[in-house]
This record gives structure tokens, C-alpha cells and sequence, in this order.
């Protein structure tokens, strides 16, 4: 039995299809498969112009790749046969269509015994009765053509060594026998690329942490979501001792895990990267070079070819010194000696610190020391430097480092503005990552500012570039950020989902600070749905002493400890706070210690103590901070005032606070104004405009949905009504806040009021008891 073999020759040039290789004068021409499989099936089907869609599907066999990487490709054969973007001989652009082969092509057709024909193959694996049974009658398509419409397989190293000297083979785990390599995955490859493994002098140890993330960078360049160098440090950590055969934790969406190692041998250095997909064998790519980043480099594109990727285009270059100097200076930050990052750049020729790379590193290593005046100097000066019309990807990120800079100021206006800047530059790029990083800074300060809409739409749009990047780390960020704002929005089951979703994320990942973060989140829900006694146990997933002085830890903590009667500690905490921050670098904080010192006074029933700190409480700091807290801190002092009989005070600080949430209309901040009105109308005797503003109240309160103020209006409201003997109104206030009776003071206080009002002595006394339980160190009315 016979097969045909064709190859087609033009220019000087052959492919054979057969044996899949380009030949130059003889000579094999390095090309990666898929720049191989694009020009046949560009020549092949020369009599018409091919659609990048149906190129696409063709060559990669799925549709999820980016025209990007097509891009790459055919510029790439391009190059090889000498067109160019003007000059196009071989390879035509056909606009709004695709591409068209238009060289002339001699045509050659040998026939070869297919038992020698055989001999190059490789031998499948045992497939499924399904895909054995012939699907469609024996057609004039080369198995050549077959293959291109199927899911496309990778090659063993045999075949790539004839075909296009490439150094990628695939590694078994059983007996060497002979199979083919497992499909390119119908989903992408989300790919984590581990610490360096190094066999060479002490003085090359940053290649662990840099040869990582210059690896990274390289599979990403090559459209290969890859997680950030800071997650996969992060996650080596925590799994480090996982087997390479082990799947990493599920919740990761991690699919593929990338061990670099490289070797000092004879002068010259190995760099080889082992691939470890959760499904199927390992795949190995390898490499040599007398510069190790070039070594790198190479198996790393080597590596994005066997995994159906077009590696980037500048894999040729060897790298500058400048480069070298990025990746160490990467290394250092990734393992937090910031004095060695600073050394490395203070060490380099000043004309390398004008490169506008190394310019914005050397102004983020200014910001991760502290130095923020310095690094917006730089970042500035870079902008000067960067027209948005040459580089606009750079310009975004720098862009993106300013509006940080001015958010932490909480300049949020220029912040946004800046941020809006940074996304028109990116409109049209292939930076998935970076825009994510705008979308998602944007989203938070339009938080920030309670623009909840806006801040949503930003999120969700910072998600599915995240997604597209391969940042977990990121993607549970943006779910936490959305889990703030859905509790915002008075939606905490939605709330409560998305922030465990994001602790999940962080807890596998190993991100301590983000779990942290979001469980102070969760905590904060926890509490408006009156689950005090559940917020505690949050706390206590991210509370131990080694975390005293982590300031936000320890406010969050204080706030649960004094919601569920603990007053002393949370006091201590509080003042702990006072007596060890910066009162010019921490005011928004301090402010927020200073309003709970207040409450808690309030709570011991120390009017005098309320007042005075409730006003001494940096009102600006908190009001641009936390519109919330502020409101809590002003009901204190109104409280506290009213306590002490100081109305008419009290009666200003209500129409003051009436007329700053009229300023800035929010639900939240209404409710607590007409429950401050309607407690003064009480307090004042006028008992009828009382009962109507906790009826505004109270409608407010159930628009919101959120139990923390269903509680608090009736907490002032069912007395009144039971005052003006409306027991049946009464009756379906205080049945409306049942149900969290057994879990906080004022609705178990309510409850006791009520049925001592309606004669049932039994029940109001078992109430009583039951609200003296829950206040714990808390005075009842």
C-alpha cells in the first residue's frame, strides 16, 4: 500500500507536507508547527482568499483564539519569506476578509510505501469507539487536511527535530512507547509558573525568583493566561510541598503548572521548563544558550508552541543588559528585600534609569519604600517622556501608578480622571492585564465615592479582563470589591456569596492580606444582618496577637467586640490604636478608633464622655473615609447630647446632619436622619410628627432590607407607639424584628416592652432576661 507525498515549491523555498518541514535551498527553516500548518493551508487553498476566522479554526482547531496571535504568525512567515507589510509576494492581506497565498507554486506528488510512511508517524493511543467509527464517506482530504479540521494535536520531539528544529519534546510516565500526544484542550490553559529550580554559583541565586518571572511574562506575551509572578510566589509557598503530580486546589482555575530549572554547564547555560497539565503528560521544553535570559526565552516559546501558541515576535533578541537589570530587580521585589532592588538600580548607568521601563520600576520601588513624593517625581517626569501615541500600553500603567498615588491622597476626582485617561489609551490593545488593573482601581474609587453603578460596571469589566489574563489573584479582588458593594446595596446574601467566593480564592492562594481584607469585609455584613456572634468567629479566622498592630485588623475586631458586649476589649483595642498611630499618616483611621471610644461611652451610659469624644472626632477625615461611620459618630453626639438635656444643641446637630445627607442623597444616610428627627420630635414632646418620621423611617429602613435598621428604628419607635397607646401598630413593629430577638439586645428589649405592655408578665420577663444576656457589659434603657 501507497500514500501520496506532496510538497509545493516557490522562491526557493519547499514544504513538504508529508514530513512537515520548510526547506530553504536545502536547508530546514525554523518555523513553529502552527506557522507551519498556517502556510500550508494558506497555499493550499491559494485559488481564494482565506477568512482569519476560518484560518483560525483551522490552525488552532477552536475558535477562542485571539486575532492577535494569528497576527504573529503570519508576520512571522512573512519575515521568513522575505514579504513585508508593503511588499507582499507570498502572503496577501485581503482587507476586512483575511489573507490570500498569491506566489507562484509548483506542485510535487511522489508516492512513498506507507509502511515507510508509517515509520514517521506517531502511534495514537487507544481512542474511543466513537471517535474510531468513520463519521463521513472517504473524501479527496490528506489526512494533512483532516487533522487541520480536527483539534489540533501536538507533535512528539522526533518529528519536530526533522520538521523545524525546534527543542520541545513530551515526557511519559510509563515505558517509552511511541503515542500521541494528548489534543490542545478545547478551554485555555491557565498557567502557573513556579521558582526557579538553580544549579549554579551563589551570585545567580535571583534567577529563582527572576527566571520565574521572566518565564511568565513570556507565556503571557504569547496569549497564555498566566497568573502574576506575586500569586505564583505566593502559591509556591503554600504548596510547595505538593507533588508535581498533584493538581493544585481546584478553586484556583489553575490548569497547567510550569517548572523552570536551569543549569550552568561548560560555559553556558540550560534553561529547561517542565509543564504539568492537570489532564494528560507532561511536556518538556529545553534550551541552550551562552546568555541564560536567551535560553529562557527560547524554551519558553518553545514551550507556547507546543501548547498551540504563537510565542511573541522578538524571541530572537538577545537581551539587553537593561533587561537583565529588570528581571533582578524583579526578583528583589517579588521577595521583598527592597534595599537589594534599590542597590541594583542606584548601581546601574544613569542612562539606563531613562529607559521608560526601568524609570517606572525604579518609581514603584520608590512607592513599595515609602517614598511617594519620589515616585510621583519619576512617574511624572516618565509621562513627559511617554507620548500617547508611540507607546500607549506603558503610558496606561504609568497612568494607572499616578492615579494610585493620588488615591491614596483621597484626590478620587483626579484619581478618575487619570484612570479614564489610562482606558482610552488602551481601547484597541492587547493588554488584558493592565486593563484590568484601570478598570478595577476605577471601580474602587467610584466605591469610594458610593457611585455604586459605576463602580459595579468598572468591577464586572475588570473581571472578564482578568479572566482573560489568568490573574486569580485578581479575579478574587474583583469579587470581593463587588461582595462590598452588593452589601452596599442592601443585597447581603449576594454579598456574603461573592466575598466567601474571594476568601476561597485567597486562602488557596495563600494571600493573607487579601483573606484578611475581605474577612473584615464579611464581618462588617455579618453585622448588618445582626449576626453578631458569627462576625466574631470571622474575626477570629484573621485575629491573633501577632496581628495587634495591624491597624485595620485590629478596628474591624474592636467594632465586632463591642456589637457583642465585650466593652473593655474593644475599648483597649480602640484606644491601642490612638496611642500607637501616626495622627498625620493614619487620621481616617484614628478618626474611626475616636468614634468608637464615643459609642462605647454612650453604651456605659457616660453621656459626658459620648459628647466630648464624639466631637473631638476628626470630622473631614471620617466623612471622606466612611460616610457611614461619620453617620454613626453624628447619632452618637446627638444621643449623647439629648442624654445630658442639651436639646436645643441636640435639635442643631439634627438639622445639621439633615442638611448633609439632603447634600449627597443616599438610603442609608436618609434613614438615619429621619430616625435622629423623629427621636428629637420625641425627645421635644411632639409625639404625633414623631410617630410620622419613624414611620418614614421605618419604610426606608424596609426599602433598604438591611436587619441593622429595621432594628434601630424600632428600637425608638415601638415605645412611642406603645406611649401612644397604638398597641396593634405596636404589635406589628416589634413582630416585624422578632425573629432576631435571639440574637440582638434591642429587639430582645423590644420584645420585653411589648409584652409587658399587652399584659403577658411571663413572656416580657423571659425577654428582659434574654436582652440583660445579650447586652453583656452594654447599659439597657
Amino acid at each position: 500500500m501507497s500514500i501520496r507525498k506532496r510538497s509545493y515549491r516557490f522562491g526557493g523555498f519547499e514544504l513538504n507536507t508529508h514530513a512537515r518541514e520548510l526547506l530553504r535551498d536545502g536547508q530546514p527553516v525554523a518555523l513553529p508547527v502552527v506557522a507551519l500548518d498556517c502556510l500550508a493551508y494558506l497555499i493550499e487553498h491559494r485559488d481564494r482568499p482565506v477568512g482569519r476566522d476560518e484560518l483560525i479554526s483551522a490552525v488552532w482547531g477552536r475558535t477562542d483564539v485571539s486575532e492577535s496571535t494569528l497576527a504573529h504568525t503570519i508576520v512571522r512567515l512573512r519575515q521568513v519569506l522575505g514579504d513585508s507589510g508593503n511588499d507582499q509576494h507570498s502572503i496577501r492581506t485581503v482587507p476586512r476578509l483575511g489573507f490570500r497565498w498569491v506566489a507562484d507554486t509548483a506542485i510535487e506528488e511522489t508516492e512513498v510505501v506507507a509502511a515507510a510512511a508509517a515509520a514517521n508517524e506517531p502511534i495514537p493511543d487507544a481512542a474511543p469507539m466513537s471517535d474510531l467509527a468513520p463519521t463521513e464517506a472517504p473524501s479527496r482530504k490528506s489526512r494533512w487536511q483532516r487533522l487541520l479540521l480536527r483539534p489540533r494535536w501536538l507533535w512528539p520531539m522526533a518529528a519536530l527535530l526533522v520538521a523545524v528544529s525546534l527543542i520541545v519534546v513530551f515526557a511519559t510516565r510509563t515505558p517509552p512507547t511511541p503515542t500521541l500526544p494528548p489534543a490542545a484542550p478545547t478551554e485555555p490553559y491557565t498557567a502557573w509558573v513556579m521558582p526557579a529550580e538553580i544549579d549554579a554559583p551563589e551570585d545567580w541565586a535571583w534567577l529563582r525568583l527572576g527566571l520565574m518571572d521572566l518565564v511568565a511574562n513570556r507565556l503571557r506575551l504569547g496569549a497564555l493566561p498566566t497568573v502574576p509572578s506575586e500569586t505564583a510566589l505566593a502559591l509556591s509557598t503554600k504548596w510547595k510541598q505538593a507533588a508535581p503530580g498533584v493538581p493544585p486546589d481546584p478553586r484556583l482555575g489553575i490548569s497547567l503548572r510550569v517548572q523552570p530549572r536551569v543549569e550552568r554547564i561548560d560555559g553556558a547555560w540550560r534553561v529547561s521548563l517542565a509543564a504539568y497539565p492537570n489532564e494528560g503528560r507532561a511536556l518538556h521544553a529545553e534550551a541552550q544558550a551562552d546568555d541564560v535570559l536567551v535560553a529562557a526565552r527560547r524554551a519558553a516559546d518553545d514551550l507556547l508552541v507546543a501548547l498551540g501558541h504563537a510565542p511573541p515576535m522578538d524571541g530572537s533578541r538577545s537581551p539587553a543588559d537593561p533587561e537583565k537589570l529588570l528581571q533582578q530587580v524583579a526578583a528583589a521585589r517579588l521577595a521583598g528585600r527592597l534595599p537589594l532592588a534599590l542597590e541594583l538600580l542606584q548601581r546601574a548607568p544613569a542612562q539606563w534609569l531613562q529607559q521608560p521601563e526601568i524609570a517606572l520600576v525604579a518609581a514603584k520601588v520608590d512607592c513599595d519604600r515609602g517614598e511617594r513624593k519620589a515616585s510621583e517625581q519619576r512617574l511624572n517626569v516618565l509621562l513627559k517622556q511617554l507620548p500617547a501615541d508611540k507607546n500607549p500600553v506603558l503610558r496606561a500603567r504609568v497612568l494607572t501608578s499616578v492615579a494610585w498615588l493620588h488615591a491614596n491622597r483621597a484626590e478620587y476626582d483626579q484619581a478618575e480622571r487619570v484612570l479614564t485617561e489610562a482606558l482610552a489609551l488602551l481601547r484597541g490593545q492587547n493588554a488584558p492585564g493592565v486593563l484590568g488593573n484601570v478598570y478595577s482601581q476605577r471601580g474602587w474609587v467610584r466605591l469610594t465615592l458610593s457611585r455604586l453603578d459605576e463602580a459595579v460596571a468598572d468591577l464586572s469589566l475588570a473581571r472578564l479582563a482578568f479572566v482573560r489574563s489568568g490573574d486569580i489573584r485578581e479575579i478574587a479582588r474583583t469579587d470581593q470589591r463587588l461582595g462590598v458593594v452588593a452589601g452596599r446595596r442592601g443585597q447581603p446574601g449576594a454579598a456574603l456569596a461573592l466575598l466567601q467566593r474571594a476568601a476561597d480564592r485567597f486562602e488557596a492562594v495563600g494571600a493573607e492580606n487579601d483573606l484578611a481584607v475581605t474577612l473584615i469585609a464579611t464581618a462588617e455584613i455579618q453585622e448588618n444582618l445582626l449576626e453578631f456572634e458569627q462576625a466574631l468567629a470571622t474575626t477570629d479566622r484573621f485575629w491573633s496577637p501577632q496581628f495587634a498592630r495591624d491597624w485595620g485588623r485590629s478596628i474591624c475586631r474592636a467594632w465586632v467586640l463591642a456589637q457583642n458586649g465585650r466593652l473593655r476589649e474593644a475599648a483597649t483595642l480602640a484606644e491601642s490604636i490612638l496611642a500607637e498611630t501616626d495622627a498625620s499618616e493614619e487620621e481616617a483611621l484614628r478618626a474611626e478608633a475616636q468614634a468608637l471610644l464615643a459609642r462605647i461611652a454612650l453604651q456605659r451610659g457616660q453621656a459626658e464622655d459620648a459628647v466630648r469624644l464624639a466631637q473631638q472626632v476628626a470630622e473631614p477625615a471620617l466623612e471622606e473615609s466612611d460616610r457611614r461611620e461619620y453617620l454613626g459618630n453624628q447619632m452618637v453626639l446627638i444621643r449623647g447630647l439629648r442624654s445630658l438635656g442639651r436639646l436645643d444643641a441636640a435639635r442643631r446637630e439634627v438639622e445639621r446632619l439633615r442638611a448633609w445627607v439632603d447634600a449627597a442623597p443616599d438610603d442609608w444616610l436618609r434613614t438615619g436622619a429621619l430616625l435622629m428627627e423623629a427621636e428629637q420630635d420625641l425627645a421635644e414632646g411632639r409625639l404625633e410628627p414623631a410617630l410620622r418620621r419613624h414611620a418614614e423611617a421605618m419604610a426606608s429602613a424596609e426599602r433598604l432590607g438591611v436587619p441593622e435598621w429595621l432594628v434601630a428604628v424600632a428600637y425608638s419607635y415601638v415605645p412611642a407607639l406603645i406611649e401612644a397607646g397604638r398597641l396593634d401598630q405596636a404589635g406589628v413593629i416589634g413582630g416585624r424584628i422578632g425573629a432576631w430577638a435571639d440574637q440582638d439586645m434591642r429587639a430582645a428589649w423590644v420584645q420585653a416592652r411589648l409584652h409587658q405592655a399587652l399584659g403577658d408578665v411571663e413572656a416580657g420577663r423571659a425577654a428582659e432576661q434574654r436582652a440583660k444576656r445579650l447586652a453583656g457589659e452594654r447599659r439597657l434603657p
